[in-house]
């Protein structure tokens, strides 16, 4: 007698799904087949990885022969292996599915610190993971006073790098945000971009008598932490008649002062154009200055053609009462020397305040230094 024993079975497969973008879907479709006119229900579940988050099985089970999908996503690129299990009664088959998942990064450059005005470049670069091959549209956010270029490239494929030009007028920090875009991947970095400056100033206006001098401060003042050296130079005075010293010190590293001093042979109002200048910077201030004809308690005189300070005017005239007294003197003593003389006498007599005098004669012995011979006075 033959006895004849049917065995049936199925198998259980999974395919490996389309490469997705991270957070994007990835579907795996389970197929069962039956073996030998099996007939079963196949009730299907899954082992799912760390990393991978997934849907339910649709369906979950499976009569003979048919298909069923799970859908799963992974926030982070990499591939992720599902184990898919059929099961009916005592016969258990797995499959497995790979589910690879693509990402990128974008990083960017912060450039050296440049002064204000200049350029600086940022250098982007956009990295892709787990054979990445998509477009990245890179766009950016510009802060205000700052002034960029557009992005070079605008769009990436897979990995590869772009630069950003910006620059600003201003001394300070700005930072620019740059995002790169590939549906629905979207991620961003930051540049920085520093500038520095300096600014100069000077204590004005200033004031000075003729031929006085006046001593004005100038001042150097870092911005955005500036450290660079800055020439200091005088020119433009106007109208002529200044005359001005070198600025000591004519250089500043940073932050500092240096001074200046001038003075004035003709009254009158100055400017002096002071500029400071590092680099491609440059900067001016003006000085304002003031000559006036004199100080408290005196005024300029002239003597001769010649001009006197106004601090000496006192001393100036005093001097021109001595000269008219030293002129005097010959004739005072002269007229007085006649009335007194004494023929006995060499020299003049010494005069007195008391000394009555009266008209007598004339002589004809007197000395050549009185003069014509006048009438001789006796005491009577």
């Amino acid at each position: 007698m033959t006895v004849s024993v049917q065995i049936v079975d199925f198998t259980t497969t999974a395919s490996n799904p389309t490469p997705a973008k991270a957070n994007s879907q990835a579907t795996s479709t389970i197929t069962v087949t039956a073996l030998n006119h099996f007939t079963g229900t196949v009730s299907l579940t899954d082992t799912v990885p760390t990393g991978l988050t997934c849907g339910p099985i649709t369906p979950s089970t499976i009569t003979g022969t048919g298909t069923a999908t799970v859908s799963c996503t992974a926030a982070t690129a990499g591939n992720y292996s599902l184990t898919v299990t059929g099961t009916s009664s005592l016969l258990a088959h797995s499959a497995t599915a790979v589910l690879m998942f693509q990402d990128f990064n974008i990083t960017s450059s912060s450039p050296s610190t440049v002064y204000a005005g200049e350029p600086a470049t940022s250098t982007i670069t956009v990295v892709g993971h787990n054979h990445f091959a998509s477009a990245v549209i890179l766009t950016d956010t510009v802060p205000t006073s700052l002034t960029c270029n557009a992005i070079t490239p605008t769009s990436i494929t897979g990995s590869g790098t772009a630069t950003l030009s910006c620059r600003s007028t201003l001394a300070g920090n700005y930072t620019v945000t740059i995002t790169g875009t590939s549906n629905p991947l979207s991620h961003s970095t930051v540049a920085t971009f520093q500038s520095w400056d300096f600014a100069i100033t000077v204590t004005s206006p200033l004031a000075t008598s003729l031929y006085g001098s006046a001593t004005a401060n100038i001042t150097v003042t870092s911005l955005n932490h500036f450290n660079q050296l800055v020439s200091l130079t005088a020119s433009n005075i106007t109208p002529p008649g200044l005359n001005c010293g070198d600025i000591l010190p004519s250089i500043i590293a940073g932050t500092g002062t240096a001074t200046i001093s001038c003075s004035g042979d003709t009254v009158g109002n100055y400017t002096i154009t002071l500029t400071g200048t590092s680099g491609t910077l440059s900067h001016n201030t003006t000085l304002l200055l003031t000559v006036h004809s004199g100080s408290v308690g005196g005024t300029v005189v002239q003597i001769d053609g010649i001009k006197l300070l106004s601090q000496y005017t006192k001393i100036a005239a005093f001097l021109v009462i001595i000269i008219t007294i030293g002129s005097a003197i010959p004739l005072i003593w002269n007229r007085r020397a006649r009335r007194h003389y004494n023929p006995s006498l060499s020299q003049p007599p010494l005069l007195g305040r008391n000394a009555g005098l009266r008209l007598s004669r004339r002589s004809p012995n007197m000395p050549a230094w009185l003069g014509r011979a006048p009438d001789i006075c006796h005491r009577g």
